[in-house]
Protein backbone atom coordinates (compact mmCIF):
# COMPACT_ATOMS: atom_id res chain seq x y z
CA UNK A 1 0.00 0.00 0.00
CA UNK A 2 1.22 3.34 -1.14
CA UNK A 3 2.47 5.60 1.92
CA UNK A 4 1.73 9.32 1.45
CA UNK A 5 2.68 12.53 3.48
CA UNK A 6 0.05 15.59 4.19
CA UNK A 7 1.40 17.99 2.32
CA UNK A 8 -2.01 20.29 2.99
CA UNK A 9 -0.95 19.95 6.97
CA UNK A 10 2.39 20.28 6.20
CA UNK A 11 2.51 23.61 4.24
CA UNK A 12 -0.12 25.23 7.04
CA UNK A 13 2.19 24.64 9.47
CA UNK A 14 4.85 26.37 7.77
CA UNK A 15 2.71 29.38 7.71
CA UNK A 16 1.37 29.33 4.00
CA UNK A 17 -2.31 29.95 3.18
CA UNK A 18 -3.66 26.74 1.07
CA UNK A 19 -4.03 29.19 -2.13
CA UNK A 20 -2.41 27.07 -4.77
CA UNK A 21 -0.15 29.97 -6.03
CA UNK A 22 1.01 30.53 -2.91
CA UNK A 23 3.06 27.78 -2.97
CA UNK A 24 6.07 26.37 -4.24
CA UNK A 25 5.45 22.68 -6.32
CA UNK A 26 4.05 20.04 -4.09
CA UNK A 27 6.98 17.58 -5.11
CA UNK A 28 9.45 19.70 -3.93
CA UNK A 29 9.14 18.91 -0.34
CA UNK A 30 12.22 19.80 0.56
CA UNK A 31 11.91 23.60 -0.36
CA UNK A 32 8.68 24.68 1.25
CA UNK A 33 10.86 26.90 3.86
CA UNK A 34 10.45 30.39 1.89
CA UNK A 35 14.10 30.60 2.48
CA UNK A 36 14.41 27.66 0.41
CA UNK A 37 17.45 26.18 3.19
CA UNK A 38 19.28 23.22 1.43
CA UNK A 39 17.82 20.17 0.15
CA UNK A 40 18.32 16.94 2.25
CA UNK A 41 18.45 13.56 1.63
CA UNK A 42 15.65 11.24 0.73
CA UNK A 43 16.17 9.13 3.69
CA UNK A 44 16.44 11.95 5.86
CA UNK A 45 12.79 13.52 4.97
CA UNK A 46 11.31 10.28 4.82
CA UNK A 47 10.33 7.10 6.51
CA UNK A 48 10.54 3.93 5.80
CA UNK A 49 7.51 1.41 6.40
CA UNK A 50 9.26 -0.53 9.29
CA UNK A 51 10.27 2.59 11.12
CA UNK A 52 6.78 4.00 10.53
CA UNK A 53 5.06 1.15 12.55
CA UNK A 54 7.87 1.08 15.24
CA UNK A 55 7.22 4.98 16.06
CA UNK A 56 2.90 3.94 15.79
CA UNK A 57 3.69 0.87 18.27
CA UNK A 58 6.54 1.55 20.85
CA UNK A 59 4.03 4.22 23.13
CA UNK A 60 2.05 1.24 23.67
CA UNK A 61 5.31 -1.52 24.12
CA UNK A 62 6.65 1.03 26.78
CA UNK A 63 2.98 0.83 28.50
CA UNK A 64 3.39 -2.99 28.68
CA UNK A 65 6.56 -2.62 30.15
CA UNK A 66 5.09 0.15 32.81
CA UNK A 67 2.54 -2.57 33.28
CA UNK A 68 4.37 -5.68 34.11
CA UNK A 69 6.63 -3.31 36.43
CA UNK A 70 3.72 -2.51 38.73
CA UNK A 71 2.17 -5.53 39.09
CA UNK A 72 5.70 -7.11 39.67
CA UNK A 73 6.00 -7.12 43.15
CA UNK A 74 9.60 -5.58 42.99
CA UNK A 75 10.37 -2.71 44.52
CA UNK A 76 13.18 -1.77 42.02
CA UNK A 77 10.93 -2.61 39.03
CA UNK A 78 7.53 -0.88 40.32
CA UNK A 79 9.15 2.17 41.55
CA UNK A 80 12.77 2.79 39.51
CA UNK A 81 11.60 1.28 36.14
CA UNK A 82 7.94 2.18 36.11
CA UNK A 83 8.30 5.67 36.29
CA UNK A 84 10.87 5.81 33.37
CA UNK A 85 8.73 3.62 31.06
CA UNK A 86 5.90 6.32 32.22
CA UNK A 87 7.61 9.37 31.26
CA UNK A 88 8.75 7.25 27.78
CA UNK A 89 4.92 6.47 27.29
CA UNK A 90 4.09 10.26 27.76
CA UNK A 91 7.07 11.18 25.53
CA UNK A 92 6.83 9.13 23.07
CA UNK A 93 2.87 9.64 22.81
CA UNK A 94 3.16 13.47 22.66
CA UNK A 95 5.81 12.55 19.99
CA UNK A 96 3.74 10.99 17.88
CA UNK A 97 0.73 13.71 17.90
CA UNK A 98 3.35 16.24 17.58
CA UNK A 99 3.93 14.73 13.86
CA UNK A 100 0.54 14.17 13.30
CA UNK A 101 -0.55 17.54 13.89
CA UNK A 102 2.31 18.33 11.27
CA UNK A 103 1.37 15.63 8.85
CA UNK A 104 5.10 14.46 8.77
CA UNK A 105 4.41 10.36 9.25
CA UNK A 106 3.54 8.99 5.88
CA UNK A 107 0.20 7.18 6.59
CA UNK A 108 -1.47 4.92 3.28
CA UNK A 109 -3.25 6.87 0.31
CA UNK A 110 -6.66 5.21 0.90
CA UNK A 111 -7.02 6.78 4.01
CA UNK A 112 -4.49 9.13 4.96
CA UNK A 113 -7.05 11.56 6.54
CA UNK A 114 -9.21 9.39 8.53
CA UNK A 115 -5.80 7.60 9.93
CA UNK A 116 -4.70 11.13 10.51
CA UNK A 117 -7.38 12.60 12.94
CA UNK A 118 -8.02 8.80 14.87
CA UNK A 119 -4.55 8.44 15.42
CA UNK A 120 -4.01 12.09 16.52
CA UNK A 121 -6.73 11.80 19.23
CA UNK A 122 -5.60 8.30 20.17
CA UNK A 123 -1.97 9.40 21.30
CA UNK A 124 -3.70 12.87 22.84
CA UNK A 125 -5.49 10.76 24.92
CA UNK A 126 -2.15 8.57 25.84
CA UNK A 127 -0.33 11.66 27.31
CA UNK A 128 -3.73 13.78 28.18
CA UNK A 129 -3.75 15.75 25.83
CA UNK A 130 -6.59 17.12 23.21
CA UNK A 131 -4.91 17.36 19.95
CA UNK A 132 -7.07 18.99 17.66
CA UNK A 133 -7.18 21.98 19.67
CA UNK A 134 -3.43 21.95 20.53
CA UNK A 135 -3.48 21.58 16.14
CA UNK A 136 -4.82 25.21 15.82
CA UNK A 137 -2.14 27.06 18.63
CA UNK A 138 0.70 24.89 17.37
CA UNK A 139 0.07 26.04 13.49
CA UNK A 140 0.21 29.47 14.93
CA UNK A 141 3.34 28.57 17.07
CA UNK A 142 5.19 28.20 14.04
CA UNK A 143 3.75 30.61 11.69
CA UNK A 144 7.19 32.53 10.42
CA UNK A 145 5.62 36.05 11.64
CA UNK A 146 4.86 34.84 15.20
CA UNK A 147 7.17 36.64 18.09
CA UNK A 148 6.61 34.89 21.87
CA UNK A 149 5.98 37.57 23.79
CA UNK A 150 4.15 40.02 21.21
CA UNK A 151 1.74 38.11 19.13
CA UNK A 152 -1.29 36.04 20.38
CA UNK A 153 0.81 32.71 20.67
CA UNK A 154 -0.93 30.93 23.68
CA UNK A 155 2.27 27.99 23.46
CA UNK A 156 5.11 31.17 24.04
CA UNK A 157 5.48 31.06 27.57
CA UNK A 158 9.72 31.82 27.91
CA UNK A 159 8.95 35.26 27.82
CA UNK A 160 7.70 33.86 31.52
CA UNK A 161 9.91 33.18 34.61
CA UNK A 162 10.75 29.48 34.72
CA UNK A 163 9.08 29.10 38.57
CA UNK A 164 5.37 30.94 37.26
CA UNK A 165 5.17 28.26 34.43
CA UNK A 166 6.37 25.10 36.39
CA UNK A 167 3.83 26.76 38.93
CA UNK A 168 0.93 27.50 36.98
CA UNK A 169 1.16 24.99 34.30
CA UNK A 170 -2.48 23.63 33.79
CA UNK A 171 -3.42 27.39 33.55
CA UNK A 172 -1.22 27.36 30.56
CA UNK A 173 -2.76 24.17 29.42
CA UNK A 174 -6.32 25.59 29.41
CA UNK A 175 -5.30 28.34 27.60
CA UNK A 176 -4.20 26.58 24.77
CA UNK A 177 -7.29 23.98 24.63
CA UNK A 178 -9.15 27.75 24.78
CA UNK A 179 -7.42 29.50 22.25
CA UNK A 180 -7.72 25.98 20.28
CA UNK A 181 -11.54 25.99 20.47
CA UNK A 182 -12.03 29.72 19.51
CA UNK A 183 -9.81 29.86 16.77
CA UNK A 184 -10.13 26.35 14.96
CA UNK A 185 -10.46 26.38 11.34
CA UNK A 186 -13.44 24.07 11.29
CA UNK A 187 -16.29 22.55 13.44
CA UNK A 188 -14.82 18.96 12.98
CA UNK A 189 -11.55 20.20 14.94
CA UNK A 190 -13.60 22.00 17.72
CA UNK A 191 -16.23 19.41 17.99
CA UNK A 192 -13.02 16.48 18.42
CA UNK A 193 -11.29 18.80 20.38
CA UNK A 194 -13.91 18.96 23.02
CA UNK A 195 -14.73 15.37 22.76
CA UNK A 196 -11.08 14.49 23.38
CA UNK A 197 -11.14 16.38 26.69
CA UNK A 198 -14.01 15.18 28.16
CA UNK A 199 -12.63 11.86 27.39
CA UNK A 200 -9.01 12.84 29.04
CA UNK A 201 -11.28 14.13 32.02
CA UNK A 202 -13.35 10.77 32.44
CA UNK A 203 -10.99 8.82 32.15
CA UNK A 204 -8.91 10.55 35.07
CA UNK A 205 -12.05 10.40 36.87
CA UNK A 206 -11.78 7.09 36.64
CA UNK A 207 -8.40 6.70 37.45
CA UNK A 208 -9.02 8.39 40.41
CA UNK A 209 -11.76 5.99 41.39
CA UNK A 210 -9.81 2.97 40.82
CA UNK A 211 -7.03 4.65 42.99
CA UNK A 212 -9.49 5.31 45.61
CA UNK A 213 -10.78 1.59 45.50
CA UNK A 214 -6.90 0.01 45.67
CA UNK A 215 -6.36 2.83 48.82
CA UNK A 216 -9.09 1.28 50.36
CA UNK A 217 -7.92 -2.38 49.96
CA UNK A 218 -10.06 -3.23 47.32
CA UNK A 219 -9.03 -5.76 44.72
CA UNK A 220 -8.44 -4.23 41.68
CA UNK A 221 -7.65 -6.21 38.52
CA UNK A 222 -3.39 -5.40 36.89
CA UNK A 223 -4.59 -3.55 34.12
CA UNK A 224 -7.09 -0.79 35.68
CA UNK A 225 -4.12 -0.93 38.54
CA UNK A 226 -1.54 0.00 35.81
CA UNK A 227 -3.31 2.44 34.25
CA UNK A 228 -4.40 4.32 37.17
CA UNK A 229 -0.44 4.98 37.89
CA UNK A 230 0.01 5.21 34.54
CA UNK A 231 -2.64 8.25 34.86
CA UNK A 232 -0.87 9.72 37.97
CA UNK A 233 2.43 9.56 36.55
CA UNK A 234 0.62 11.82 33.58
CA UNK A 235 -0.93 14.05 35.76
CA UNK A 236 2.82 15.03 36.84
CA UNK A 237 4.63 15.14 33.45
CA UNK A 238 1.25 17.13 32.45
CA UNK A 239 1.72 19.63 34.57
CA UNK A 240 5.55 20.39 33.93
CA UNK A 241 4.50 20.04 30.33
CA UNK A 242 3.93 23.95 29.41
CA UNK A 243 7.75 24.01 31.07
CA UNK A 244 9.46 21.03 29.32
CA UNK A 245 8.20 21.52 26.02
CA UNK A 246 7.48 25.30 25.37
CA UNK A 247 9.97 26.87 28.17
CA UNK A 248 13.05 24.99 28.03
CA UNK A 249 13.72 24.85 24.19
CA UNK A 250 12.86 28.77 23.35
CA UNK A 251 14.52 31.43 24.16
CA UNK A 252 15.04 34.75 23.36
CA UNK A 253 11.51 35.70 23.25
CA UNK A 254 10.69 38.66 21.18
CA UNK A 255 12.99 37.11 18.35
CA UNK A 256 12.04 35.72 15.51
CA UNK A 257 10.43 31.90 15.35
CA UNK A 258 14.07 30.60 14.54
CA UNK A 259 15.84 32.71 16.82
CA UNK A 260 13.36 32.12 19.49
CA UNK A 261 13.96 28.30 19.38
CA UNK A 262 17.23 26.10 21.09
CA UNK A 263 18.31 22.79 21.15
CA UNK A 264 18.92 21.51 24.39
CA UNK A 265 22.73 19.92 25.10
CA UNK A 266 21.89 17.05 26.05
CA UNK A 267 22.72 14.80 22.50
CA UNK A 268 26.09 15.66 23.63
CA UNK A 269 25.13 14.71 27.15
CA UNK A 270 26.39 11.13 28.63
CA UNK A 271 23.55 8.46 27.87
CA UNK A 272 22.44 9.10 31.32
CA UNK A 273 21.73 12.66 30.95
CA UNK A 274 20.50 11.91 27.31
CA UNK A 275 18.07 9.49 28.88
CA UNK A 276 17.16 12.67 31.74
CA UNK A 277 17.05 15.10 29.08
CA UNK A 278 14.97 12.99 26.73
CA UNK A 279 11.84 12.33 29.80
CA UNK A 280 12.27 16.23 30.34
CA UNK A 281 12.01 17.59 26.82
CA UNK A 282 11.45 14.69 24.76
CA UNK A 283 11.94 15.09 20.98
CA UNK A 284 12.07 19.08 21.71
CA UNK A 285 16.14 18.66 22.16
CA UNK A 286 16.65 19.21 18.90
CA UNK A 287 13.96 22.09 18.67
CA UNK A 288 15.99 24.74 16.30
CA UNK A 289 16.52 22.12 13.72
CA UNK A 290 12.68 21.62 14.08
CA UNK A 291 11.94 25.04 13.45
CA UNK A 292 13.75 25.11 10.54
CA UNK A 293 12.84 21.88 9.26
CA UNK A 294 9.42 21.61 10.09
CA UNK A 295 8.39 18.59 7.64
CA UNK A 296 11.25 16.26 8.75
CA UNK A 297 9.79 13.70 11.34
CA UNK A 298 11.28 14.10 14.73
CA UNK A 299 13.11 10.09 14.76
CA UNK A 300 14.95 11.96 11.52
CA UNK A 301 16.65 14.87 13.49
CA UNK A 302 19.62 13.70 14.75
CA UNK A 303 20.10 12.42 11.43
CA UNK A 304 19.66 15.81 9.57
CA UNK A 305 21.90 17.27 12.28
CA UNK A 306 25.21 15.48 10.40
CA UNK A 307 23.96 16.72 7.21
CA UNK A 308 27.07 18.85 5.87
CA UNK A 309 25.02 21.25 3.64
CA UNK A 310 22.50 21.48 6.36
CA UNK A 311 25.57 22.23 9.40
CA UNK A 312 26.79 24.72 7.37
CA UNK A 313 24.14 26.73 7.04
CA UNK A 314 22.83 26.65 10.15
CA UNK A 315 26.00 27.89 11.04
CA UNK A 316 25.80 30.93 8.70
CA UNK A 317 22.45 31.63 10.11
CA UNK A 318 23.21 31.60 13.52
CA UNK A 319 27.02 31.29 14.12
CA UNK A 320 29.45 28.62 15.00
CA UNK A 321 28.04 28.10 18.61
CA UNK A 322 25.09 26.45 16.81
CA UNK A 323 26.49 23.90 14.33
CA UNK A 324 25.59 20.38 14.78
CA UNK A 325 28.13 17.82 13.93
CA UNK A 326 28.92 16.00 17.01
CA UNK A 327 32.41 16.17 15.85
CA UNK A 328 32.63 20.14 17.16
CA UNK A 329 31.75 19.30 20.62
Amino acid sequence: MALAYDYDVIRRSLGYGLVEDTIVPRQHKSEFDPEFKPAIPKDVRDMDRLLTAWVFIRPLVHLLGFGLCVNSGSVFLAWMMAPVLGGLVFQRSFTNAHNLVHGTYPLPKRFKRLLRELLMGFYGLMFGYASHLFKETHHVHHHPSNRCGVNDDPESVCHRPAIQVIAFGPYFTARIFAYGFVHAKSRFDRVVGVLELLGVLTLAGLAAWTLSRYHHGVEVGPVAKALSFYAVEAAVLLWLFPFNAAWLPHQNCYDTVLGQARNSPGQYAAPFAQLVVFLLVGGTRWHLLHHAYQYIPSCNLGKLADVPEVDSWMAGQFGDEVRYHRHHH
